[in-house]
């Protein structure tokens, strides 16, 4: 971990400083393209309605997630991966979820795109924090450091709930929204809360 990594998971953040990218559709029509050109929502057992996929993962999205925005947390709902990689500029701090195929692509609403090819996309200038979960893209770590070393990624290396993760993410945020704090701080009270839930750890930062 260079200084520059290290000063990045030090800095104060406010809950207005992070972005949220919700990689999985939000509406019936969005659904209906992630059936065609995605992968989450067919792998079984699947989703075989909107009304059943939006009980599962939108439902807790939404009360869980969405009412941090009332607070500041800006949310980008169901981007390309264009508009994702646009978003991993500077010094910001983001959230990515989305579904991970294969460890070698990710999710996005125009399908799955491979690791290297979001590698490529990545400015050499970004030095903030890209969160990135999705089940177990270790991979994504290493593209991602050496096309920029001094970002600080974090990615899963184990496949958790749907339901877990957006409570931990839900959980994590909540330590920007009660003021002003780091990323390490917030990782570690919301990784202990992860670990006791689950009996192991579930996240590796570079």
């Amino acid at each position: 971990m260079n200084d520059e990594t290290k000063t990045a998971i030090r800095r104060q953040y406010a809950l207005t400083d992070w972005t949220f990218v919700f990689g999985l559709p939000t509406t019936q029509r969005q659904f209906e393209n992630a059936k065609a050109y995605g992968e989450f929502c067919i792998l079984p057992p699947g989703y075989r309605s909107f009304s059943s996929y939006e009980s599962v993962v939108l439902g807790r999205f939404s009360s869980l997630i969405e009412p941090l925005e009332r607070l500041g947390l800006r949310i980008v709902r169901y981007p390309t991966s264009k508009a994702y990689m646009r978003v991993l500029a500077g010094r910001a701090p983001s959230i990515l979820y989305t579904h991970c195929s294969q460890n070698s692509r990710l999710e996005f609403s125009d399908g799955l795109v491979s690791f290297v090819d979001l590698a490529r996309r990545l400015s050499p200038n970004f030095h903030g924090i890209a969160e990135i979960c999705a089940c177990a893209p270790i991979q994504l770590n290493a593209l991602f450091k050496e096309k920029a070393p001094s970002a600080t990624i974090a990615t899963a290396f184990h496949e958790l709930s749907v339901d877990l993760w957006i409570s931990y993410y839900a959980r994590f945020l909540v330590n920007f929204a009660e003021g002003q704090c780091s990323y390490w701080e917030a990782t570690v009270r919301t990784r202990e809360e992860l670990a006791k839930l689950t009996g192991r750890d579930a996240i590796v930062v570079t």
